[in-house]
């Protein structure tokens, strides 16, 4: 298992990196080396094979660059291209997905009769590669689009594929964007720093004080639904929106504040996705990098909203996010629920066309936009949390038994006090910050505060950060991806 940002062990590793990375006098040669060493000690820190699979994918992705560039303008640089793509997916999915697709195959197989003995293959599991693959494979393709040249430095290209802010979870890096910022001389002052720190405090709190504590709280509840009221099942559900929001984009926060520290700048991946109205406006706004990814690189080459026919604007649509879900996990409860929000998006799209026609030409009341907006936010919002069921859920078959418990009034309706407090006073904190942030229109809410505020807050977030950290530890929930 690499370090994590939430173990004490990544403090010294931070403070030593940071120190000789700046120690190096702004060489931007010698700083790219330095925290290429840093990442891979990051990264193989609890499994030192861990290295011999990115630095694999960085040698046989460096070198597709440099031939696509080279023969871009012939048929051998698009079959090349071909290659490693074809590569880099056939290796992500004997890693992720080999055990899986075959149990599948053989169990319906089975159903005609027919039966094979299988054992399942135990390969070590490289954390993030869901986010390094679709890195590598971005790169390959913009450089065949003749959007971006291929980087001709290996040690320039390794830390775009390893810099270890983004390594486990992001975000999914574009290489036109990162690698100029590496190969740039470095700038760094007192705004970059404190807004650095303050990403990273954030970022750590959701995780530590909001994320675990809610883990620890919710556990049991998927090992034993039955056993769990209606209610109390609804509100679990809630809890557990709450926080895969706090777990994720904590770590992209601090993933951002990190990073801000060695003078770079990764994309935001989160803004404030729970205020949105619509589920389109949702993926717009949660876990940015994937969503964008998905378009530019599956939807738009399937025909996007090009297509003249409404149907196959819809299916494209459908598959994108369905393949979505596959890519965060191996299990049919993992593209149930890409398949569910393919056709939220289908919906959303229809109903949006629908809206646009009918519109034409009125005039809409204030007081009746606003009452509208609420609602419109409620619907999306529950829509997003009965989706989370299935991601969450064990299995598919114990997320639809927590479906129909729900809708069903299973075990009636009595809430425990437990939940209904920790769902009230985690809401108001993750809804606060987004509230703040869009009014802000920045994610560093406190910069304006007098320095002595802010030195307040910061030492009421630290403190509660180590009281909550001896209490409960979890790791990153998309670090599994």
């Amino acid at each position: 298992m690499p370090l994590t940002f939430n173990e004490y062990i990544f403090i010294p590793f931070f403070l030593i990196v940071i120190s000789v990375y700046w120690g190096l006098n702004r060489n931007t040669k010698y700083q790219n080396l330095w925290i290429l060493c840093a990442s891979y000690i990051f990264y193989g820190f609890g499994n030192y094979l861990l290295l011999f699979i990115i630095i694999g994918i960085t040698i046989s992705n460096y070198f597709s660059g440099l031939l696509i560039f080279k023969y871009i303008e012939q048929k051998k640089g698009k079959i090349i291209l071909y290659v490693i793509v074809i590569f880099d997916l056939c290796f992500l999915g004997v890693f992720k997905y080999f055990n899986f697709f075959t149990d599948t195959l053989i169990k319906f197989i089975s159903i005609f009769g027919f039966q094979f003995t299988f054992t399942s293959i135990n390969l070590i599991f490289p954390i993030g590669i869901s986010f390094f693959i679709f890195q590598v494979i971005s790169y390959n393709v913009d450089i065949f689009h003749e959007k971006m040249q291929a980087t001709k430095n290996f040690i320039t290209f390794g830390v775009f594929v390893a810099f270890f802010p983004k390594l486990i979870a992001g975000p999914i890096e574009r290489a036109k964007n990162f690698i100029p910022q590496i190969t740039n001389r470095k700038i760094i002052d007192q705004n970059i720093i404190s807004s650095g720190f303050q990403l990273t405090l954030l970022g750590l709190f959701k995780k530590v004080v909001v994320s675990d504590i809610i883990a620890r709280y919710i556990a049991d509840f998927y090992t034993d639904v039955g056993s769990y009221s209606s209610s109390d099942a609804f509100v679990i559900t809630l809890l557990f929106t709450l926080q895969i929001y706090a777990d994720f984009s904590g770590y992209s926060n601090m993933a951002r504040g990190i990073s801000k520290f060695f003078g770079i700048n990764l994309v935001v991946n989160f803004n404030y996705p729970y205020l949105s109205r619509n589920v389109r406006e949702f993926w717009r706004k949660w876990h940015i990098s994937l969503s964008s990814w998905l378009t530019d690189y599956l939807y738009i080459p399937l025909g996007g909203s090009r297509e003249k026919k409404k149907r196959k604007i819809y299916f494209n649509g459908f598959v994108t996010m369905t393949l979505g879900g596959l890519w965060h996990g191996a299990g049919l409860n993992f593209i149930l629920w890409g398949v569910i929000h393919g056709f939220y998006l289908m919906i959303t799209r229809i109903r949006q066309s629908y809206s646009a026609k009918k519109n034409e030409g009125s005039i809409s009341n204030n007081m009746h936009s606003k009452g509208k907006n609420f609602i419109s936010w409620l619907i999306t919002f529950n829509l997003v949390n009965i989706a989370w069921i299935f991601f969450r859920a064990p299995s598919a078959g114990v997320a639809l038994s927590i479906i129909v418990k729900i809708i069903t009034f299973q075990g009636g309706i009595m809430y425990s006090k437990n939940y209904l407090i920790l769902l009230a006073i985690f809401s108001t904190i993750l809804f606060g910050f987004d509230l703040l942030q869009r009014k802000q229109n920045r994610h560093e809410i406190f910069t304006d505060l007098h320095w002595v505020i802010q030195g307040l807050i910061y030492s009421i977030l630290i403190i509660m950060i180590i009281i909550f950290k001896f209490e409960v530890y979890s790791p990153f929930i998309y670090a599994g991806f």
